[in-house]
This record gives structure tokens, C-alpha cells and sequence, in this order.
């Protein structure tokens, strides 16, 4: 099985003809305008096509970057920590103690960051298990307290 597969794959004239029946959308129409025999082999056509397509491919972000995401006036922490999550798995190399400080400096409400800030041995996991206690606060206030007011006279 292993040498079959091993024919298969070195075997670049099937794959030429093969490889571009996955195509769709504006991979497919950029194939099929191709000027006839432009592509030389398999090697050729996926050069081409980094060479076509390469920069639609997202590029990723540096840590630094974190410190753009801040929590939005009336955002609760929830809504919060998955904007924070989904930016996070966007950078390339993550550093434990810069991700942690702009995690905590993009929290809105000072009571938040002020005792994170004093937490001991700040790692993912207390400020994480810290974050789910301060949403369960939130839920909790919500159902006792109703939506929160943003007006600035307070008249709800």
C-alpha cells in the first residue's frame, strides 16, 4: 500500500489533471482562463496558484496586537473574553505574561483589573477562573438588577 501510494503521489502528471477538480469559486474561474498549456507540470500549477491566490491567505497577527482589543462600554465580560479568545488564536506567538497584561488592561471595569492586577502568580488559569467567577457576578446582578443603565443621568 505504501509503495502505491508513493506512485501516486510522484506521479505529477495525474496530479495536474487531478489536483484541480477541488477547485471552486475564483480558483476555478482563474483555471479555467488559463491560456492552454501555460502550466508546464504539477510543480508549476501550485506555484501559480500561491503565486494567485498567496495573499488571500490571512496573515498573523503579533501579541502586541492584543492590546488593540479593550472591553466596549455596557460589554459584558463574556462578550469580552470571547472577542479577547477569537483575536488570541489569531497570533502567532503567543507570550503568557503580555497576552495576561492586555487581557487585564482591556477590561473596562476597574474593579476587575484592580484585583487582577494584585492577583499572586498570575497565570491563565486564576485569571481565567477569576474572569468566570466575575461573569457569574454579572449573570447574577443582571437577573436581580435588570439590564444595566449607560445613560448619563441615570434615568433608565
Amino acid at each position: 500500500m505504501h509503495n502505491s501510494l508513493e506512485l501516486i503521489i510522484q506521479d505529477y502528471d495525474s496530479m495536474c489533471n487531478i489536483f484541480p477538480t477541488i477547485f471552486r469559486g475564483s480558483a476555478r474561474a482563474w483555471y479555467n482562463n488559463l491560456e492552454p498549456n501555460s502550466i508546464v507540470g504539477f510543480i508549476d500549477l501550485c506555484a501559480k496558484l500561491v503565486a494567485r491566490f498567496g495573499t488571500n491567505i490571512p496573515r498573523k497577527k503579533a501579541f502586541t496586537q492584543l492590546f488593540n482589543v479593550a472591553q466596549e462600554e455596557g460589554e459584558f465580560t463574556r462578550a469580552y473574553l470571547r472577542r479577547f479568545n477569537a483575536e488570541m488564536f489569531k497570533v502567532e506567538e503567543l507570550v503568557e505574561p503580555v497576552t495576561l497584561e492586555a487581557l487585564i488592561r482591556g477590561a473596562r471595569e476597574h474593579a476587575i483589573w484592580r484585583k487582577l492586577y494584585v492577583l499572586p502568580n498570575r497565570s491563565f488559569s486564576k485569571v481565567k477562573q477569576f474572569m468566570e467567577n466575575h461573569i457569574q457576578v454579572e449573570a447574577t446582578s443582571l437577573l436581580w438588577n435588570g439590564p444595566p443603565c449607560f445613560h448619563k443621568d441615570n434615568q433608565c
